[in-house]
């Protein structure tokens, strides 16, 4: 598909559709819209960060099994590629995970965290999902 075509099927998938479809999938219409260009990766963040924290599977990108504060999400784009009917990027999430206390008198801490994603965005659709990428998953306060 050309970047002319893929910028004409995002622009009617932004007039027609709302930002999440039927299952909660995400739409990247304005990350679509910019393929291509500089902005891309700017918009895609924007998006993913503009996101409820529940959408992303940070959860399985813990290292202590504790729960995701959204409220300091961030996001940097650490690669992107076209790939047939796709747009795929791989993006590096830092975020703050709050782990339970160890013992009754224990209060819960937070530490922060970071994991990559996979994320795909169907072209056609803008539709996008999330993968994470095992490897990825850091307590950044261990050296």
């Amino acid at each position: 598909m050309t970047r002319q075509a893929v910028h004409n099927q995002a622009t009617r998938v932004a007039d027609s559709h709302t930002d999440m479809t039927e299952n909660n999938s995400p739409r990247f219409a304005g990350a679509l819209l910019d393929w291509g260009t500089p902005r891309f990766d700017q918009t895609l963040k924007n998006e993913i960060e503009a996101l409820e924290v529940a959408c992303l599977p940070l959860s399985r990108g813990t290292g202590s099994g504790g729960r995701i504060d959204g409220s300091d999400l961030a996001v940097t784009v650490i690669s992107a590629r076209e790939n047939g009917q796709t747009v795929q990027a791989r993006v590096g999430v830092f975020f703050t995970e709050i782990v339970g206390g160890c013992s009754c008198g224990d209060e819960p801490f937070s530490q922060p965290a970071y994991c990559m994603l996979q994320v795909t965005i169907e072209k056609q659709t803008a539709c996008a999902g999330f993968e994470l990428i095992d490897e990825s998953v850091h307590d950044i306060t261990r050296t």
